[in-house]
């Protein structure tokens, strides 16, 4: 007993580590130059061994219990796996099979982590629920982590940040639903293990004033709009647990408090968010035009390294700021209206067999490169000659990409999948609705990246198999104590 005491302890080290290094790897920031990318795979690595050592001794039970799960979420379980198994298929008609199969690696690595995350759940079944909910301190700390280690960047690189704010993080997009994940998981976690108000808003107030700040200064116009909604929610969600934990009355001194809590939460978010801001702008050219200066007084500082990156991206300054402002005012909505309407022309021109079946695996990114289509090379005239490569441009939209790689089999899938997961969530809500209202705003979020910034189609999002690992974990834990109690 010992033994395996110590043998899951090691396991559930092993796997929150692997965890937290996933999610700092998707979004690190690049001014550090941290190069995660190793330790996290040396992290997964070693959490696949204490998986496969836990799982020599339990074995029987495990896919015992992992049998009963799939029975318990057949719909869900079989509309993932026809999805995934024909997205598999499209590779093999792609133009570019090696390229289109990429994603596929991320699903053979998510696979296994849903494996040890459903281990994880079932080693002990009795504290199912709050395992999950360790699971959201996890992902909660390390958004917020993430969150503040970008906002000293953004003090520390202001020369990088004024010109391209979106240069201190790997992608703005998936960064804010990290960040927004994260803000979800975090709230739902207080909620569950933290009782007293007092102690509640402690941690909250700070961690969604960091969070709403970075998620702000990321430069998403869709994250912000999400962030206002979720924001709203949490705090809602909060106050009416308030209500009913202590069975009282919304009495007028306890409203009259939420509210003030609520204009608290916000003033803070949008102080600290505007500040942050106006210091960026007023600083940066300032720090541009002094390294200019210092130059000219100096032609001996051309050497100098972080001088000579400063003043290249000075070069590029008209370029670069035109690219991100576009982003921030909205005018970057009417480019990615290009890029979608690129992708249904392609679709209009179809064959009817490809309208059925699609172009295969790789097309949605190949159809970017032909510069002979005018509406291609006005498109990648408008974006920085840095930033173009092939295979650079795709869809950004999970519809028109499945519509051109999987034809509408792949998009019937698809709408099979999202159908599923609701009607997952709808049942959920009548047992346990806190973990139904967190892992639906989840889904909220991923489907808004999803709708608008699809890099590589749903199988591809780690943030997808990790919403369908914990959606079939808690299916299942409540059918089980549903059974025990009857």
């Amino acid at each position: 007993m010992a033994c395996a005491c110590v043998r899951q302890r090691v396991f559930a080290v092993c796997f929150h580590v692997t965890l937290c290094l996933m999610l700092v790897d998707w979004a690190c920031p690049i001014p550090w130059s941290v190069g995660l990318f190793g330790v996290y795979e040396a992290a997964f690595a070693l959490a696949c061994v204490s998986f496969a050592v836990c799982l020599i001794k339990e074995k029987g039970r495990f896919f015992g219990q992992l049998w009963r799960l799939f029975k318990t979420s057949r719909l869900l379980c079989g509309a993932v796996g026809a999805y995934t198994l024909f997205g598999a298929v499209t590779v093999l008609y792609g133009a570019d099979p090696a390229f289109g199969g990429l994603r596929y690696r991320v699903v053979a690595q998510m696979l296994g982590f849903g494996l040890m995350a459903l281990y994880y759940l079932f080693m002990r079944p009795a504290a199912g629920a709050a395992r999950l909910r360790h699971l959201g301190w996890n992902m909660g700390l390390t958004a917020g982590g993430i969150a503040l280690v970008a906002l000293v960047g953004y003090a520390t690189n202001l020369y990088t940040v004024y010109y391209q704010r979106i240069s201190t993080i790997r992608d703005y997009n998936q960064y804010a639903t990290i960040l927004l994940v994260g803000l979800v998981c975090f709230t739902f976690a207080v909620v569950g293990d933290l009782h007293r108000p007092l102690a509640r808003w402690a941690a909250l107030l700070p961690f969604w004033t960091v969070t709403a700040t970075a998620v702000y200064q990321a430069g998403s116009r869709r994250s912000d709009v999400l962030l206002l909604c979720l924001g709203a929610v949490c705090l809602l969600y909060v106050l009416w647990d308030e209500v009913t934990r202590h069975r009282r009355r919304p009495n007028g001194r306890r409203l009259a408090a939420g509210v003030c809590l609520l204009a608290v939460c916000v003033g803070l978010c949008v102080g600290a968010a505007a500040l942050t801001h106006q210091w960026v702008g007023q600083t940066g050219p300032a720090r541009l035009a002094a390294d200019k200066a210092e130059l000219q007084r100096d032609p001996a500082l051309t050497n100098d390294e972080t001088l000579r990156q400063r003043l290249a991206l000075a070069g590029r300054q008209d370029e670069l700021s035109a690219a991100v402002e576009g982003m921030l005012d909205g005018s970057g909505f009417a480019r990615r209206r290009l890029i979608w309407q690129v992708a249904w022309d392609a679709i209009c021109r179809s064959t009817p067999t490809e309208w059925l079946f699609g172009h295969g695996a790789s097309y949605s990114w190949e159809l970017y490169d032909d510069l002979s289509n005018p509406l291609v090379a006005h498109l990648r005239s408008l974006y920085p000659k840095a930033l173009q490569h092939d295979q650079w441009l795709n869809p950004h939209q999970l519809f028109l990409q499945d519509m051109l790689e999987g034809g509408l089999v792949l998009l019937a899938l698809d709408l099979l999948v999202l159908a599923a997961v609701a009607m997952a969530l709808f049942t959920l809500l009548r047992r346990a609705p806190r973990s139904a209202v967190a892992l639906g705003l989840c889904a909220v979020v991923l489907l808004a990246t999803l709708m608008i910034s699809s890099a590589k189609g749903m199988v591809a999002h780690k943030f997808f198999w990790l919403l369908i690992t914990a959606l079939v974990a808690e299916r299942f834990r409540v059918r089980e104590e549903k059974e025990s109690a009857a």
